[in-house]
């Protein structure tokens, strides 16, 4: 599919790489001098949160001449201040680290907290809003008091006591400390995802590794790569901004591509039914930003249906509602809540869960929606139900 970008589109998408070649630069200098819409960049760049990288890329390749000196400001302040929130963070999870090593706990780092060291190596390059780390079933209480012990708050992430009663979450348990938040996971899908990715046999690949100052697990990265992939989809069909999401998975590709093995990968995604998935990420990252995952023409067609030009320059544009429109209105979900009770056995459980999601507490409420006047969160049950049946 050929690709029509507008010049901003195009500046941000030539933008949107770790490592950038002469050439490419070659063409920044020339979208530039067509003259850029500096305002458009700037507010996709806060949006998406890679002002960071941009800012990284300009000083690369030497190029900050040519950019207006308020935006160079911002995103230098931004990639200073993501330096910053980053280092904290490592400093509080290689405590953890310590401990979960010392009490032989195996995890697995996910996400940021394992990209940023092992493939970017500059921690002020990706933001992270927190850490994801997993975890075996039967190590979460283990890790809760190791937590405890640090001084840090757990916070419970079921709606309701008889909700956590049914354990169907796969992140038990969230900490916090200082600003810092650790998401602990126990699974890394929902139970009632279309897609089934049993964690026992992530855990039996997973290899030994040195992390930070310790040692942990880590994902083999034909895994490593299904995950991002499958991380990326649950984002991107609500419509929430995902490119940083685009580049870990560009990133990770170009990285491994001497030991991906892809006759592998196939079998993981059709063994896993997760064809779809993959397949609708995969003709995203050919069509805009020139690179496969795999190539076999049988998971092509599978995306023909969906305007795949609609979905990623909405969100080029900040249109990110259109986008979880455009999923709602195809019935295209990541977790049905139909799907859902299927999980769940007994009149009375169903009937809680039900009940839990619909209605969940007033504080789940207030974090969940940002209501600034507590007293009103009652109305917002409304727009809970619509959004959740329409």
């Amino acid at each position: 599919m050929e690709k029509v970008l507008s010049l901003e589109e195009d500046f941000l998408l030539t933008l949107m790489e770790f490592e950038i070649n002469h050439a490419k630069k070659e063409k920044i200098i020339e979208l530039i001098n067509q003259g850029i819409d500096w305002p458009k960049i700037i507010s996709f760049a806060k949006a998406s949160g890679l002002a960071p990288l941009f800012y990284k890329n300009f000083q690369n390749l030497n190029i900050i001449e040519f950019i207006p000196e308020d935006l160079i400001n911002k995103f230098r302040n931004k990639y200073v201040k993501t330096l910053f929130e980053n280092s904290k963070k490592v400093k509080y999870f290689e405590l953890i680290i310590e401990e979960l090593n010392k009490n032989n706990i195996d995890f697995i780092p996910l996400k940021g907290i394992y990209l940023i060291p092992t493939f970017y190596q500059d921690f002020g390059l990706r933001t992270m809003s927190d850490i994801d780390v997993l975890v075996r079933v039967n190590d979460v209480e283990k890790c809760k008091e190791i937590f405890l012990k640090q001084d840090w708050k757990i916070k419970d992430i079921y709606h309701t006591d008889s909700i956590k009663k049914l354990n169907l979450s796969y992140t038990p348990y969230v900490f916090f400390k200082d600003g810092v938040k650790i998401d602990f996971h126990q699974n890394l899908y929902h139970s009632a995802a279309r897609f089934k990715v049993p964690v026992e046999e992530l855990w039996s690949r997973s290899k030994n590794q040195k992390f930070l100052n310790g040692n942990s697990k880590q994902l083999i990265y034909e895994d490593l790569i299904l995950h991002q992939i499958l991380h990326l989809y649950k984002h991107l069909v609500v419509g929430q901004f995902c490119f940083k999401s685009f580049i870990d998975i560009v990133t990770l590709i170009k990285k491994s591509h001497h030991v991906f093995n892809e006759s592998f990968f196939m079998e993981l995604v059709h063994k896993y039914n997760c064809n779809y998935e993959v397949s609708l990420i995969n003709n995203l990252l050919k069509t805009y930003f020139s690179i496969e995952i795999f190539t076999q023409k049988e998971m092509q067609k599978l995306n023909k249906q969906l305007d795949i030009d609609l979905i990623f320059k909405s969100l080029l544009n900040g249109e990110s509602q259109h986008v979880k429109e455009y999923f709602n209105k195809n019935k295209i979900v990541y977790i049905p809540i139909i799907k859902r009770l299927k999980h769940i056995s007994g009149t009375k459980n169903t009937i809680i869960y039900v009940l839990g999601n619909l209605f969940p507490s007033k504080k789940y409420m207030v974090e969940r929606y940002q209501i600034k006047k507590k007293y009103t969160f009652i109305y917002f049950y409304i727009y809970r139900i619509f959004t959740i049946f329409r």
